[in-house]
């Protein structure tokens, strides 16, 4: 990959890229709409690690109808570069063999027209937004959220995503609760949703479940409650009020399922 690569990738892909941690991996999918969902290349020093792209990629193949996947890769991102090219060579072997087809930047590079609508396409799924999470009852009643809300527009967002918090005691706990100090209220959600519908933006609004207890290596993702059936029903009826907390209030976009890796083999439970 060249200098070029880079900048292009950077230039197409804005959100993807990060200059702390590398550039990301999205793979993109979609049934009409392209979705990007990240993985970090920087990452991948060991057979696990290229274990795990290959699965996920393995599962979004069988998930969705023609996939792909796209990725920038540089040798610095691994620190090694002998080792980042032996990766490389297997996660485009593993994946080829799985069904996918690959073609270089710079196929593109070489075909200027193909490569500019390629830049519309992405341009037009891309999702100009900020987040602005409340960890407190009332933090969008806040002077210093309200402040911010006029620098929204000048940074070039047309989308906002608040986040409201819920919580579970521990990985093994069965039900999952709103904090009376640490979850946003009802009412600061409508208050913060109708000011940036005044103003503008388009909302999405995002409840995350966070654990009050950790050890290490524990998060979300790893959960495994004692009960999956009280667990599901307890997530089951917060969902469906923050949903219909977003039908009253005209939030265009609502998400569920954060970071709840370990729940996706429910799959019943989630249709």
């Amino acid at each position: 990959a060249s200098d070029l690569d880079y900048k292009v990738f950077e230039r197409v892909f804005p959100i993807i890229y990060d200059s702390r941690n590398g550039i990301n991996v999205p793979f993109v999918f979609g049934r009409g709409n392209t979705i990007f969902s990240p993985i970090d290349l920087g990452y991948v020093f060991s057979t696990s690690s290229m274990d795990k792209i290959i699965a996920d990629a393995r599962k979004i193949h069988d998930c969705f109808e023609d996939p792909s996947i796209s990725f920038f890769w540089h040798p610095y991102l691994t620190g090694n570069e002998e080792l980042g090219i032996a990766a490389l060579e297997k996660i485009i072997d593993s994946l080829t063999e799985i069904g996918y087809e690959f073609h270089s930047i710079y196929d593109l590079l070489q075909e200027e027209r193909s490569f500019q609508e390629k830049i519309v396409l992405a341009k037009a799924s891309f999702q100009k937004g900020v987040t602005l999470p409340a960890y407190s009852k009332d933090k969008y009643f806040s002077h210093q959220i309200n402040e911010e809300l006029d620098n929204l527009a000048d940074i070039g967002a047309e989308w906002v995503r608040i986040q409201t918090f819920l919580y579970q005691n521990n990985i093994h706990s069965s039900s999952i609760f709103s904090d009376r100090d640490k979850t946003a209220s009802d009412e600061s959600l409508e208050y913060i949703v109708n000011k940036l519908h005044q103003k503008g933006f388009k909302v999405l609004l995002e409840p995350v479940v966070n654990l009050e207890y950790t050890k290490s290596g524990e998060w979300m993702g790893t959960i495994a409650p004692d009960n999956w059936d009280s667990w599901f029903e307890s997530y089951n009826a917060l969902i469906e009020h923050y949903a219909k907390l977003a039908q009253k209030n005209e939030i265009e976009e609502f998400v569920v399922g954060v970071e709840l890796n370990s729940t996706h083999r429910f799959k019943e439970k989630w249709e």
